[in-house]
């Protein structure tokens, strides 16, 4: 028997751990350093999902078919998606306090965004976030308008009244596009 494996890459599990399968047995098995250089193969029960157990005998030899390569643009993707978590917290129940965003500043937190954008070629720009989307972020954090979290965009609401007797009462800030309350 030869002391030579070959691994095809099938995928990453949900731990970001690539999962290779050994052309010469049909055996599975993931990579613990997470698709860095030097491959670290431990056997998962022969399960896509299954826990890593037991690391590959040192005294074979591996090729890879298909290696994983990670993204480069992984960490940027990461920041930008935490700016914008920041930003919705900020704009919800974070009630407005800048000390809740990353930058600690409103501003400086969407130039960071629109710096980290930029960044992308426009094929790897995220699907998740348009530029719009972030101006539509200053918009209700800069210049004070409010975001929708319905229509997901910033407006300037409407304010609903009633009357009760002589008095007036303030029923709620009413989005115009979508035409729903914002909390």
């Amino acid at each position: 028997m030869s002391n030579i494996r070959t691994m095809e890459l099938l995928g990453v599990d949900d731990w970001d751990r690539p999962v290779y399968k050994c052309i010469e047995n049909g055996i599975l098995w993931k990579d613990l350093n997470l698709g860095g250089e030097n491959p670290e193969l431990y056997s998962c029960q022969n399960s896509f999902d299954g826990e890593p157990e037991s690391p590959i005998k040192s005294d074979l030899e591996i090729h890879f078919k298909t290696k994983y390569k990670k993204n480069p643009n992984e960490f940027d993707y990461m920041m930008l998606s935490r700016l914008q978590t920041d930003c919705k917290y900020y704009l919800g129940n974070g009630n407005r306090n800048k000390e809740n965003l990353w930058a600690g500043d409103e501003q400086k937190q969407i130039n960071e965004m629109k710096k980290l954008y930029n960044k992308f070629v426009d094929d790897d720009k995220p699907e998740w976030l348009t530029y719009e989307q972030i101006l539509d972020y200053e918009k209700s954090m800069v210049n004070e308008n409010l975001f929708c979290p319905n229509c997901q965009k910033s407006v300037t609401p409407t304010t609903t009244e009633y009357e009760e007797g002589s008095e007036t009462f303030e029923s709620g800030k009413l989005c115009p596009i979508c035409e729903k309350y914002i909390d």
